[in-house]
């Protein structure tokens, strides 16, 4: 994965936010406010397989290894650990790379304002892509421009303390 789909995700968000910021029309508002807010949550995903893919080379257990590509390990009938796919939450795996690579301590960090956002953001990912019930209230109020602003500025803010603690990168986002 390259910084070029990094940077095709950021704009896309930033066009759709700009999008929603000049559209009168509610319903089309809406849906531009949507795609800021699902675009910016794929960058945050892109970025920690990016992050994974790179750390899955240096010197860690197979354990973590696997952990680290989506994988885990099982043993099969004969005795052998084979590696099969798996899926860890993408907040779950960051705060593995946080603790494994970087010198955060994971209790103080889960503390912050920065972690407190993603969280909330995540939660608003999860309504959205796996809603039970969305309702008109709910549209109201999660899915607005603001909202969708913050969002995306929340995302970009925690790929860019990502990256500046565990590859002590700096990413060019906006």
């Amino acid at each position: 994965m390259t910084e070029t789909y990094f940077k095709t995700l950021n704009t896309s968000s930033k066009l759709y936010l700009h999008l929603a910021k000049k559209e009168s029309n509610v319903t089309k508002r809406k849906s531009f406010a949507l795609s800021v807010i699902i675009n910016s949550w794929v960058l945050l995903e892109a970025n920690t397989n990016y992050l994974s893919e790179i750390l899955a080379k240096a010197k860690v257990e197979s354990h973590e290894r696997a952990l680290l590509l989506d994988k885990e390990l099982k043993l099969n009938d004969d005795g052998f650990f084979i590696e099969i796919r798996s899926h860890s939450p993408t907040l779950k795996r960051v705060l593995f790379i946080l603790r494994r690579f970087s010198t955060i301590d994971i209790g103080e960090f889960k503390k912050t304002e920065i972690w407190q956002n993603i969280q909330n953001c995540e939660k608003i990912r999860n309504d959205l892509i796996h809603p039970k019930t969305i309702t008109k209230r709910y549209l109201e109020r999660q899915i607005t421009v603001k909202k969708a602003e913050e969002f995306r500025t929340n995302i970009i803010s925690f790929i860019k303390m990502i990256n500046k603690k565990v590859l002590n990168k700096e990413i060019i986002l906006d």
